[in-house]
């Protein structure tokens, strides 16, 4: 009850075990008094859902231990971003840790953990057998897909870094606060692909498709770049336009001409 009064009411404020624990001690002790108000704001429900740790974690970085056989263990990461050569802008790199030997593997967008796993059995596995070990040094946008309730309009999926464990007796939301839902206006989504063309940007040619949102007005199409719309919504399907052929080269932003940059009469707003 003490501790409840002195951290989770208005008067107590949710401070941390320090403020907390110099408040209650002003008043009152008992034995054992420091490792239960530590505990209690620890698995303050309120305070791991609002707060986040801004202490950089300690300890020291170790060296992986050498191995005893080439191609028992191996490290893995992607390189990603870069410039697209027959329709591939993403390297998956394997080396053994041990031989320092590597394999370069390209890949497409969008790809999931299957077919990656499919790909590391076909191009790995099948030469050199099962790892015992692999090291992620840089894994891509790794993220989970929440169960939230049927009516929630928010999107399920979080990245990992944005969730944290719970500790303590952690109680289940049924519903989800009114002020995380979204309004039917504001569920913007790509509807339909109107055009495309190929811009210029720092010397690299960058497709872009004319979208339509979804909740907004026809002449409120805007220029996204294809990529970055199949990256951000993979389920929505883009229009092949051959290569962009009904396109035009826009060149700093601005089309050569205004009436080139699609086939179509609709047109973004002019800014």
């Amino acid at each position: 009850m003490l501790l409840e009064e002195f951290h989770s009411t208005p008067m107590g404020g949710h401070y941390g075990f320090l403020r907390t624990y110099r408040r209650l001690a002003d008043t009152i002790y008992w034995v054992g008094m420091q490792k239960h108000v530590r505990d209690f704001v620890r698995a303050c429900d309120t305070c791991q859902r609002q707060k986040y740790v801004a202490t950089t974690p300690g300890g020291l970085l170790h060296p992986l231990p050498i191995p005893n056989q080439i191609w028992e263990d191996l490290s893995l990461y992607f390189i990603t971003s870069l410039p697209k050569s027959k329709g591939y802008d993403v390297v998956l790199v394997v080396v053994d840790k041990l031989s320092k030997y590597g394999h370069f593997i390209l890949l497409k967008h969008p790809y999931t953990v299957k077919s990656i796993a499919e790909l590391f059995m076909k191009e790995i596995v099948r030469l050199h057998g099962i790892p015992q070990s692999i090291v992620v040094d840089r894994a891509g946008e790794v993220a989970y897909r929440l169960k939230l309730p049927d009516d929630s309009k928010i999107h399920p999926v979080f990245q990992v870094s944005l969730l944290k464990h719970a500790i303590g007796n952690y109680k289940v939301q049924e519903a989800l606060p009114k002020e995380l839902e979204l309004l039917a206006e504001e569920d913007h989504y790509p509807v339909k692909v109107l055009g495309s063309r190929v811009t210029i940007r720092e010397g690299v040619a960058v497709p872009q498709s004319l979208v339509q949102w979804k909740n907004k007005f026809l002449e409120d199409v805007t220029w996204e770049d294809t990529d970055v719309m199949r990256g951000q919504f993979p389920e929505f399907i883009l229009e092949d336009k051959d290569a962009f052929q009904e396109g035009s080269i826009d060149r700093g932003g601005v089309a050569n001409n205004e009436n080139e940059d699609v086939g179509l009469e609709i047109r973004p707003k002019p800014k």
